[in-house]
Parts: C-alpha cells; structure tokens; sequence
C-alpha cells in the first residue's frame, strides 16, 4: 500500500481474544469509520508494549456505551505499528467493519 490508499474490513469477526488493527512497521494509518453488529462490542488503543491507552467502553463504563452508537462515523483515530486498536467482545462473536486510508 503507499500513502493515500484506502482500506477496509466489511466483516472482522471476534472473538473474546481480540483482533489487532496494526500496521506493518513503518505503515500510519488513520481510521475513519468503525461499527458493529452489537452488544458487548469493546475498543482498546494498545501500544507496543502491551498497555491499553484507552478503552471504550471505559474500564468502569458500560459496553452499552459502544452498543448505542453501533458506530463511530466520521472517526480520525491514528494507528501506526506502536499504537494500534484492539477490537473486542465481552462474550460471543461479533462482526465489525472498518474503514480508513494509509497516512
């Protein structure tokens, strides 16, 4: 990919492990729309080291907090191969969808 490209996942399926949204090493990204088909739906920002930056829902919020958006349009979340985004679930399996462009 270079600079400008855009990319997009229509159907991410997670788990309670988790899926990495990370760039290859030297690869910026910026994330411009992320949704979900439901409740229990979680966002972590990570960075290299393994720490969560953020979260939402916050560590003492509600996963409804994520379920009565279902989606973050319009979104400029920056993510390189050191900061990325860890989707989610609390139980089951869920299907997210991302869109975004090469920085």
């Amino acid at each position: 990919m270079a600079s400008g490209d855009l990319f997009a996942d229509m159907f991410t399926t997670v788990t309670t492990g988790g899926v990495d949204i990370q760039p290859a090493v030297g690869v910026s990204a910026m994330i411009t729309l992320i949704a979900c088909d439901g409740a229990s739906c979680e966002i972590e920002g990570k960075n290299s080291g393994g720490s969560v930056e953020w979260q939402l829902p916050s560590s003492t919020g509600s996963t409804d907090d994520l379920k009565s958006m279902l989606a973050l349009p319009n979104c400029r979340i920056f993510i390189n191969n050191n900061e990325f985004l860890v989707f989610k679930t609390a139980s089951g399996t869920r299907y997210y969808s991302y869109t975004g462009i090469e920085i």
